[in-house]
Protein backbone atom coordinates (compact mmCIF):
# COMPACT_ATOMS: atom_id res chain seq x y z
CA UNK A 1 0.00 0.00 0.00
CA UNK A 2 1.68 3.52 -1.12
CA UNK A 3 0.30 6.14 1.56
CA UNK A 4 1.60 10.00 0.96
CA UNK A 5 3.89 12.15 3.22
CA UNK A 6 2.14 15.53 4.89
CA UNK A 7 3.58 18.07 7.48
CA UNK A 8 1.64 18.16 10.89
CA UNK A 9 2.33 21.72 11.88
CA UNK A 10 3.31 22.76 15.47
CA UNK A 11 3.48 26.35 16.02
CA UNK A 12 6.20 28.25 17.74
CA UNK A 13 5.52 31.40 18.82
CA UNK A 14 5.41 33.26 21.81
CA UNK A 15 2.07 35.38 20.78
CA UNK A 16 -0.99 33.17 21.57
CA UNK A 17 -2.67 34.97 18.70
CA UNK A 18 -0.91 33.69 15.78
CA UNK A 19 -2.84 30.54 14.54
CA UNK A 20 -2.36 27.87 11.21
CA UNK A 21 -3.16 28.22 9.09
CA UNK A 22 -3.21 32.32 8.60
CA UNK A 23 -6.65 34.15 7.36
CA UNK A 24 -7.01 34.55 3.57
CA UNK A 25 -4.87 30.93 3.02
CA UNK A 26 -5.58 29.12 0.07
CA UNK A 27 -6.56 25.43 1.19
CA UNK A 28 -7.31 22.27 -0.56
CA UNK A 29 -10.01 19.85 0.45
CA UNK A 30 -10.66 16.54 -0.99
CA UNK A 31 -13.04 13.71 -0.31
CA UNK A 32 -15.86 11.05 -1.63
CA UNK A 33 -19.04 12.75 -0.96
CA UNK A 34 -21.99 14.52 -1.63
CA UNK A 35 -21.63 17.11 -4.65
CA UNK A 36 -24.69 19.06 -3.65
CA UNK A 37 -26.32 19.89 -0.22
CA UNK A 38 -29.71 18.48 -1.41
CA UNK A 39 -28.31 15.17 -3.12
CA UNK A 40 -29.96 12.06 -1.23
CA UNK A 41 -26.88 9.99 -1.83
CA UNK A 42 -23.35 9.78 -3.44
CA UNK A 43 -23.17 8.25 -6.52
CA UNK A 44 -21.81 5.17 -6.65
CA UNK A 45 -19.08 6.22 -9.38
CA UNK A 46 -18.25 9.11 -7.88
CA UNK A 47 -14.31 9.59 -8.07
CA UNK A 48 -12.34 11.31 -5.57
CA UNK A 49 -13.16 15.57 -5.77
CA UNK A 50 -10.90 18.29 -4.47
CA UNK A 51 -12.01 21.85 -3.98
CA UNK A 52 -9.65 25.03 -2.94
CA UNK A 53 -11.08 26.86 -0.26
CA UNK A 54 -9.32 29.92 2.04
CA UNK A 55 -9.22 30.08 5.43
CA UNK A 56 -11.94 32.98 7.34
CA UNK A 57 -11.76 34.96 9.67
CA UNK A 58 -13.17 33.85 13.02
CA UNK A 59 -15.15 37.48 13.14
CA UNK A 60 -16.58 36.68 9.50
CA UNK A 61 -20.41 36.59 9.62
CA UNK A 62 -19.90 33.61 7.61
CA UNK A 63 -17.87 31.76 10.39
CA UNK A 64 -18.64 33.52 13.50
CA UNK A 65 -21.69 31.66 14.89
CA UNK A 66 -20.29 28.44 14.42
CA UNK A 67 -17.45 28.05 16.24
CA UNK A 68 -17.34 27.06 19.81
CA UNK A 69 -13.66 27.34 20.50
CA UNK A 70 -10.66 29.01 18.42
CA UNK A 71 -7.88 26.81 19.33
CA UNK A 72 -9.49 24.21 18.15
CA UNK A 73 -11.22 25.20 15.08
CA UNK A 74 -11.36 27.44 12.30
CA UNK A 75 -13.25 27.97 8.73
CA UNK A 76 -13.04 27.89 5.48
CA UNK A 77 -14.97 28.80 2.33
CA UNK A 78 -15.30 30.33 -1.58
CA UNK A 79 -16.40 34.00 -1.63
CA UNK A 80 -19.81 34.04 -2.81
CA UNK A 81 -20.16 29.84 -2.55
CA UNK A 82 -20.20 27.23 -5.10
CA UNK A 83 -18.16 25.08 -3.85
CA UNK A 84 -17.10 23.69 -0.48
CA UNK A 85 -16.95 19.96 1.22
CA UNK A 86 -20.26 18.92 1.82
CA UNK A 87 -21.64 15.08 3.73
CA UNK A 88 -19.97 12.32 3.34
CA UNK A 89 -16.59 14.17 3.61
CA UNK A 90 -16.13 14.81 7.47
CA UNK A 91 -12.70 13.39 8.42
CA UNK A 92 -10.97 14.08 5.34
CA UNK A 93 -7.65 16.33 4.93
CA UNK A 94 -7.62 20.23 4.36
CA UNK A 95 -4.42 20.57 3.12
CA UNK A 96 -2.16 23.51 2.33
CA UNK A 97 1.11 23.60 0.03
CA UNK A 98 3.77 25.36 1.45
CA UNK A 99 5.69 26.76 -1.63
CA UNK A 100 9.27 27.72 -0.31
CA UNK A 101 9.23 24.19 1.76
CA UNK A 102 7.47 22.14 -0.61
CA UNK A 103 5.73 20.54 1.25
CA UNK A 104 2.21 19.79 2.28
CA UNK A 105 0.66 20.29 5.42
CA UNK A 106 -2.12 19.42 7.20
CA UNK A 107 -4.27 22.31 8.31
CA UNK A 108 -7.89 20.92 9.16
CA UNK A 109 -9.47 18.12 9.27
CA UNK A 110 -13.18 18.59 7.40
CA UNK A 111 -15.92 18.98 10.18
CA UNK A 112 -19.25 20.64 9.77
CA UNK A 113 -21.05 23.33 7.97
CA UNK A 114 -24.24 24.42 7.51
CA UNK A 115 -25.48 23.10 4.07
CA UNK A 116 -22.83 22.97 1.53
CA UNK A 117 -21.65 25.79 -0.79
CA UNK A 118 -23.90 28.17 0.62
CA UNK A 119 -22.33 31.70 0.54
CA UNK A 120 -23.84 32.59 3.52
CA UNK A 121 -21.90 29.87 5.69
CA UNK A 122 -18.01 29.14 6.10
CA UNK A 123 -17.59 25.35 6.32
CA UNK A 124 -15.80 24.42 9.94
CA UNK A 125 -12.70 22.53 10.64
CA UNK A 126 -10.70 21.03 13.45
CA UNK A 127 -7.39 22.47 13.59
CA UNK A 128 -4.72 20.04 13.10
CA UNK A 129 -1.84 22.39 15.42
CA UNK A 130 -3.67 21.84 18.25
CA UNK A 131 -3.83 18.21 18.20
CA UNK A 132 0.19 17.93 17.90
CA UNK A 133 0.74 16.38 21.19
CA UNK A 134 -1.96 14.06 21.43
CA UNK A 135 -1.04 12.76 17.64
CA UNK A 136 2.93 12.76 18.61
CA UNK A 137 1.41 10.00 21.29
CA UNK A 138 -0.40 8.01 18.63
CA UNK A 139 2.23 8.01 15.74
CA UNK A 140 5.04 6.42 17.20
CA UNK A 141 7.00 6.67 13.72
CA UNK A 142 7.80 9.00 11.36
CA UNK A 143 8.12 12.15 12.19
CA UNK A 144 10.40 14.33 10.92
CA UNK A 145 11.27 17.63 11.95
CA UNK A 146 11.29 20.98 8.94
CA UNK A 147 10.86 24.19 9.25
CA UNK A 148 8.50 26.54 7.53
CA UNK A 149 8.92 30.58 7.45
CA UNK A 150 5.93 32.27 6.58
CA UNK A 151 5.35 36.29 6.29
CA UNK A 152 2.29 38.04 7.18
CA UNK A 153 1.80 41.72 8.04
CA UNK A 154 5.45 42.22 8.00
CA UNK A 155 5.76 40.00 10.59
CA UNK A 156 7.73 36.90 10.19
CA UNK A 157 5.69 33.57 12.32
CA UNK A 158 7.77 30.25 12.63
CA UNK A 159 6.26 26.73 12.36
CA UNK A 160 7.94 23.82 12.57
CA UNK A 161 6.19 20.84 11.49
CA UNK A 162 6.59 16.90 11.67
CA UNK A 163 6.06 14.94 8.83
CA UNK A 164 4.11 11.93 8.90
CA UNK A 165 2.65 8.72 7.32
CA UNK A 166 -0.89 10.08 6.08
CA UNK A 167 -3.00 7.00 5.97
CA UNK A 168 -5.77 5.89 6.45
CA UNK A 169 -4.93 5.15 10.16
CA UNK A 170 -4.65 8.76 10.86
CA UNK A 171 -8.01 9.32 9.89
CA UNK A 172 -9.33 6.58 11.54
CA UNK A 173 -7.38 7.73 14.99
CA UNK A 174 -9.17 11.29 14.21
CA UNK A 175 -12.50 9.61 13.54
CA UNK A 176 -12.68 8.02 17.02
CA UNK A 177 -11.74 11.13 18.96
CA UNK A 178 -14.06 12.93 17.27
CA UNK A 179 -17.08 10.44 18.08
Amino acid sequence: MNTARICIPRLETLDRNVTYPVNSASLIAIGWGRLKSDATEIPFDQHLQQVTVAAVSVDDPRCEEFISDTRFQFCASVVGGGKDTCQGDSGGPLMRFEPAQKRWVLAGITSFGLGCADPRYSGVYTRVSAYRDWLRSVVSDGFIESSINLDSSATKKYYNTYIVFLSVVLFYFFSLWIQ
